[in-house]
C-alpha cells in the first residue's frame, strides 16, 4: 500500500475521540505517581508503573477497535489487516522478552494528541520492531553448491 493511500485511509477514518479514555488513564497514572510535565513522563511511568503492561495493553486494545485498523493493510502480510498485527502485538506485551520501553514513542504521540498519521506510523514501527524477521531461504545455487574445499586435507 502506497504512503498516500495509507494517508487517505487514515484521514477518512480519523481517530477523533477514540484515544481520550487512554489519555485520561495515563494522566491518572501520572498524577498518582507524582510526575509533573511531559518531558520524561511516559518513560518514567512505563518504568515505574507496576501496571505499565496494563496501560500498554489498554492502548493496544483501543487501537484495535479504531476504524482505520480495520481498513489499513498489514505491512508484514499484505493479505491481512493491521488489526491482526495489533492483536499479535497485544499477545507479546506480557511475554518476558517484550521490552515495554519499545512502546514509548507510540505512547508519547498518543498522550501528546499527535496527528493520526504520526500515531499510525508509530504503530507500524512498533509492530515491525517487535515482529520476527523473515528468514530468507537459500537460493537454488546455494543448495546445489556444497561447501567443500577444492583442496584435499591431509591428516598428519
Amino acid at each position: 500500500m502506497e504512503a498516500t493511500e495509507e494517508a487517505n485511509i487514515i484521514n477518512s477514518h480519523p481517530i477523533k475521540e477514540g484515544l481520550v479514555a487512554f489519555r485520561h488513564q495515563f494522566e491518572s497514572s501520572q498524577a498518582r505517581l507524582g510526575f509533573v510535565g511531559l518531558s520524561h513522563a511516559v518513560e518514567d511511568i512505563l518504568s515505574a508503573e507496576c501496571a505499565s503492561e496494563d496501560l500498554v495493553l489498554d492502548l493496544i486494545g483501543t487501537l484495535q477497535t479504531l476504524p482505520a485498523a480495520r481498513v489499513l493493510r498489514s505491512q508484514i502480510d499484505r493479505e491481512t489487516r493491521l488489526r491482526a498485527d495489533i492483536f499479535s502485538l497485544g499477545s507479546k506485551v506480557g511475554s518476558s522478552d517484550f521490552n515495554i520501553k519499545s512502546t514509548i514513542p507510540l505512547v508519547e504521540l498518543v498522550v501528546k494528541n499527535a496527528p493520526d498519521v504520526e500515531i499510525w506510523r508509530a504503530v507500524f514501527d512498533l509492530i515491525a520492531l517487535t515482529s520476527p524477521k523473515p528468514i530468507t531461504p537459500p537460493t537454488a545455487f546455494e543448495k546445489a553448491v556444497p561447501s567443500v574445499s577444492p583442496y584435499p586435507s591431509y591428516d598428519l
